[in-house]
This record gives structure tokens, sequence and C-alpha cells, in this order.
């Protein structure tokens, strides 16, 4: 059985880590992408990658300075997107081609859950401590 600070550590551990990969997917995901515009999603592919499991990929066609690109291949994909849905995405201004889509919505659920995680752990620990320090008898605390 794990100590009750071990197991207080990991969860710690797992609040900070989905905090920081939320932050990448805010922040950090798009660097090196500067140009930003609005496209629509043309068409999405549904391929069966094993018995149980689908692929999907989404096509998408929007205009940056006054040239249109049609039918781009996106490497993200979330299934909220349907044909005619309009996305937010950062392209590379040397090559309009080669874009990112908007994770924010990512990034956002990530950093929250994180949080919460951190902060649940947190509080409960120290009260649980300081409950232990008043009466001597253990309390609850995750872990």
């Amino acid at each position: 059985m794990l100590k009750q600070s071990t197991g207080v550590a990991v969860l710690l551990i797992f609040g900070l880590a989905f905090s920081a990969i939320g932050a990448y997917l805010l922040f950090f995901f798009h660097k090196g992408y500067e140009g930003e515009t609005e496209a629509v999603i043309t068409r999405i592919v549904v391929e069966q990658s094993t018995k149980d499991d689908y692929k999907h990929t989404a096509y998408v066609s929007y205009e940056v300075d006054g040239v249109s690109y049609n039918d781009i291949r996106s490497d993200y994909y979330q299934s909220s997107y349907v044909v005619g849905k309009k996305i937010k995405i950062y392209y590379d201004l040397n090559d309009p081609t080669d874009f990112r889509a908007d994770t924010s919505f990512g990034g956002y659920i990530a950093c929250g859950v994180g949080v919460i995680i951190f902060i649940i752990t947190g509080v409960t620990h120290f009260r649980s401590r300081k409950e232990y320090r008043k009466t001597g008898k253990k309390a609850f605390s995750p872990g």
C-alpha cells in the first residue's frame, strides 16, 4: 500500500502534467504558424483502422491573401467536426498549405482538469494534516 504522501504527490504531478499539456496546446502548439484565418470543413474521410476503431481525416478550404486553398488535409480532427463547419486555423506565412487547426478548446479543458486535480488534492491533503494535528486521528486524503 502506498503511503498517503506518495499518493498525494502522484495526484499533484498528474494535475501539473494536465496543466502543462493544456498550456502547450494554448501557447506553443501554433508557434511558427503566424497567419490566422477561418477555414471551412469540405469533407471528412472515415477509414476503419482496426476492427473497432475508425480514423477520421478532415479536409478544409480557406483563403489567404486572395489565393484559395481547397480540400487541404488537416492533421487535426475533433468529433464536433461536420462538413460546412467553420474552424480557425493558423498557417505558415511562407507556406499557407502548412497549417494547424485551433486546439484552444482542448487546451482549456486540459488546464482546467489539471488545476481542479491540483486544488482538490492540495486542499484535501492539508485539511487532513490539520485534522490529524488537531485530533490525532487520520482523516480521509487521496492516496
